[in-house]
């Protein structure tokens, strides 16, 4: 029980320190000798994968896709004002559309700035989002972990996976300011930019407002050691949510709130899990019968689930055991053998600094209000993981290895999953590469 107390007081001693050094130096306080080599390799591979990654994406088309592929956001994305009948034309993004208001604001600024073409839209917006993902990945990574080889295995996991091909490249862009901002927050920098990021991750698609508000009741609790700090955060927060939002309000009405979307991925998701399984399919996309096959299986519901939940029942739960079973089979092919130490991480090791800590909350907020929602109205898909890879890899690391553990076996177990999940992501590479929008 003495012992228990003494490593009690000495984990609280370094918070403390550490709360007090991420004011002073940042990143890259007090670096020694071993961790400034190590920051240097990883630096290389991030580079590298930066290069690698590029070139991928330009062997592949430049055009846009066209709607109904999420990646169209990118071409409809404008923000030039101009004149038309007379009138001041605007076209601020609708939050319900694809892309959201985040990724299209940030590819109508680009496209502002950068001269782009039909020919090679694509290619622009890719390269962006991957090179913010990596970035982001690799800031996160150096701000939660500490250990050189804990880092460039992280790192390396995250670049290897391919999930910075992932289309549409909103995915990535909201992975980008989710972790931005987790860095921001960690580092204790301006509370003004970590809310501008966090409700910039929440409007990437409406479907990620929910866990963008319970992460921002997270971080307002964690910081009940600084008043003021702690109460410029809801100021913040309901600042830019109301600058980003109000124009979407006024220019496109109440159905910047009162979409569809829900409805439309739950009639896909729900024709997709149940076509393999019919003998005489009225097609063979199930995305082009959707609406007829709804419509006949579920009448009178007003397009609305929870009409289809209290008048269907039975037949809700047929598809939700289906949903579910195809969103673990995409989270364990999202993680793969890195289930195995998440799976440890279930019994509560020793958290070794406050940083991580958040992270480990942030991570169960995403897996409850971000992936969870997924599963009622559709499933998860693999680029869903993909939105929160560097944060998983960052907890089920830094909890295994690179905080001390009592059992000696979880660290040489989790170096093993962590291989073997390299050795399947370089197997699988192509493939994601291949398949980059439809993961």
């Amino acid at each position: 029980m003495r012992n228990r107390m003494a490593d009690e007081m000495k984990f609280d001693s370094t918070a403390s320190d550490s709360r007090s050094q991420a004011k002073k130096g940042g990143l890259w306080h007090h670096l020694t000798p071993d961790e400034r080599a190590g920051s240097a390799v990883l630096l290389g591979f991030l580079l590298f994968a930066l290069l690698a990654s590029a070139v991928t994406i330009l062997r592949e088309s430049g055009v846009v896709p066209p709607w109904p592929m999420d990646q169209s956001f990118a071409q409809v994305a404008d923000l030039r004002i101009g004149r038309e009948n007379g009138s001041w034309v605007f076209h601020y993004p609708n939050l319900q559309n694809s892309g959201g208001i985040t990724s299209a604001l940030i590819a109508g600024i680009y496209k502002l700035i950068v001269p782009t073409t039909n020919n090679n839209l694509n290619w622009h917006i890719r390269i962006l989002a991957m090179a913010a993902y990596l970035f982001s990945s690799a800031f996160l990574i150096l701000a939660l972990l500490r250990q050189s080889s804990v880092r460039l295995i992280s790192f390396v996991l995250v670049a290897v996976s391919g999930y910075q091909f992932v289309q549409p490249s909103s995915e990535l862009f909201a992975a980008t300011l989710l972790s931005s901002f987790l860095v921001c927050a960690v580092q204790r920098s301006s509370v003004w930019l970590a809310s501008l990021l966090l409700v910039g991750y929440g409007f990437c698609k409406v479907e990620l407002i929910l866990s963008s508000l319970v992460l921002a009741g997270f971080w307002f609790w964690t910081e009940r050691r600084d008043p003021k700090r702690r109460l410029l955060i809801p100021l913040s927060y309901a600042t830019w949510f109301g600058a980003l939002l109000l124009p979407s309000l006024r220019l496109n009405g109440m159905q910047t709130l009162s979409g569809s979307r829900s409805w439309e991925a739950f009639k896909v998701k729900y024709t997709s899990l149940f076509h393999p399984h019919q003998l005489s399919a009225p097609g063979n996309d199930p995305w082009g019968y959707s609406h007829q096959t709804i419509d006949t299986i579920f009448p009178n519901t007003d397009h609305k689930i929870i009409n289809v939940i209290r008048k269907y029942p039975r037949m809700y739960l047929d598809y939700l055991a289906l949903a579910l079973t195809q969103s673990l089979i995409n989270i364990f092919s999202g993680i793969k053998l890195l289930a195995i130490p998440a799976a440890l991480c279930l019994t509560a090791p020793r958290i070794s600094t406050e940083r991580l800590r958040f992270a480990t909350g942030a991570l169960l907020i995403m897996i409850l209000f971000g992936l969870v929602p997924a599963a009622f109205m559709g499933y998860v898909h693999v680029r869903y993981v993909m939105r929160y890879y560097p944060l998983i890899v960052v907890v089920i690391l830094g909890l295994c290895l690179d905080s001390k553990q009592e059992r000696a076996w979880v660290q040489p177990l989790v170096w093993l999953a962590a291989i073997g999940t390299l050795i399947l992501q370089i197997m699988f590479l192509p493939e994601v590469v291949q398949q980059s929008h439809h993961l």
